[in-house]
């Protein structure tokens, strides 16, 4: 798995040339894009660094780019286009996965799907930065479950900065469910008040 997700990163978004830029979610830098179509556009062109300062524009329309073809796969230059010369090996390797921990994926499939089911949103705050954690989650057939607005990367500003703009954008009057360790709750308590802990055990 982390060998076909390095290909992808590497040959398909631009990992190698992003990774200093990468951000806490994909919306990040929404103020820099002047939201140009990029459809069909030449992205690989465009240079990431004007005088060796960023350009956060050409940067803010990757990160759009990558934001629509992770939520509609299936459409032109949608990650399932993106990723074809991959798909073989990657369903090898999630079948592989499945078989060996028990069904893993498919038991986190359903239970997220039932959250979706009565009512809730699932989000994830990921410790790996934000692109390898889209990547990840499209290779496990979960970018249907977790939108890309629902996606946050702890790498770069910590897990208290993601807890507190969910927080912001849902309020405090809901329940939290956290499935993570001890540490999730803790610093989860420090935005909101109703937090439910799952603890998951290596």
């Amino acid at each position: 798995v982390n060998r076909s997700l390095q290909a992808f990163l590497n040959q398909r978004l631009w990992w190698r040339e992003i990774e200093r830029h990468d951000q806490p979610h994909i919306n990040s830098l929404l103020p820099f894009d002047d939201q140009r179509k990029v459809t069909g556009y030449a992205l690989a062109r465009e240079r990431l660094l004007d005088r060796g300062r960023p350009n956060y524009a050409h940067i803010s329309r990757r990160y759009r780019w990558l934001k629509e073809a992770y939520r509609r796969p299936a459409e032109k230059e949608g990650l399932n286009d993106v990723f074809k010369n991959f798909s073989k090996h990657m369903a090898e390797d999630l079948f592989e996965i499945n078989r060996i921990s028990n069904g893993w994926i498919d038991s986190a499939r359903s239970v997220l799907a039932s959250v979706e089911r009565s009512g809730g949103v699932n989000l994830i705050v990921g410790a790996d930065k934000l692109i390898p954690t889209l990547a990840k989650l499209y290779m496990y057939r979960m970018n249907a479950i977790f939108p890309p607005e629902n996606v946050y990367s702890a790498a770069k500003m910590g897990k208290a900065w993601c807890f507190k703009q969910i927080v912001q954008q849902y309020g405090q009057s809901i329940t939290y469910v956290a499935v993570g360790g001890s540490g999730v709750e803790k610093t989860l308590r420090l935005s909101a008040q109703n937090v439910q802990l799952y603890p998951i055990r290596v």
